[in-house]
């Protein structure tokens, strides 16, 4: 992950917004994060490296308990990122494999919060080894609910967050938190046993981050 310095950024405007359907999920606490499986989903996105539209397939989201990016070095409460994988990666191909992520801060807040997300981050599975702590959730018809209204995103060409850190990720992060009530922020926090579960910023290695709108 990265910090987003607004005052260092390229203006593009090329991605595909997200709007990935499904309301059941499996919930799965692995110990890391809470990972929630949907129904096969899929989302075009222009990919960083081939300048190229391709068809990214939504495998799983999950969330980190403090957020991986940052803007302007402000960190937030949580960070869930929307896994898609092209059909490369689902196909094991490790040449040609890519991955889009779709990342979403969310801070706590009093007053008016964010229903589903409420609604997400309640009743979550406890880690449990040696045992099956898979349980079944209904969310939200339509995934588009889970991400702001307001379609700026920082984007950049990068890597996974967590090991082995493969650069294979086309990073598409949303520039606006969602506010969620501070007992989503603590349910999720308990269920990892209150520890950070976010990976520090790294330096950029002369990346080029861009911002710009999604759109269809």
């Amino acid at each position: 992950p990265i910090d987003f310095d607004t005052n260092q950024l390229t203006f593009e405007h090329y991605f595909s917004d997200f709007d990935s359907k499904g309301k059941t999920v499996s919930a799965l606490n692995n110990g890391h994060a809470v990972v929630f499986t949907p129904e096969s989903r899929s989302v075009k996105v222009i990919d960083n490296i081939s300048q190229q539209a391709e068809t990214f397939t939504l495998v799983q989201f999950h969330l980190h308990n403090g957020s991986e990016h940052t803007i302007n070095g402000e960190r937030y409460d949580l960070e869930a990122h929307f896994v898609h994988a092209n059909e490369a990666f689902i196909q094991g191909d490790t040449l040609n494999g890519r991955l889009a992520v779709f990342g979403v801060f969310l801070q706590g807040s009093h007053g008016y919060t964010h229903w589903h997300w409420n609604k997400v981050l309640s009743n979550l599975p406890e880690h449990n080894p040696g045992a099956s702590n898979e349980t079944k959730k209904k969310i939200v018809s339509n995934y588009q609910f889970l991400v702001p209204f307001n379609k700026k995103v920082f984007t950049y060409e990068g890597s996974l967050t967590t090991p082995g850190c493969d650069e294979i990720v086309n990073w598409v992060v949303y520039a606006t938190p969602i506010k969620v009530s501070h007992q989503a922020v603590e349910n999720y926090s308990a269920s990892q046993n209150h520890h950070d579960t976010h990976r520090l910023t790294q330096p950029l290695h002369g990346r080029q981050v861009k911002v710009g709108w999604l759109y269809k």
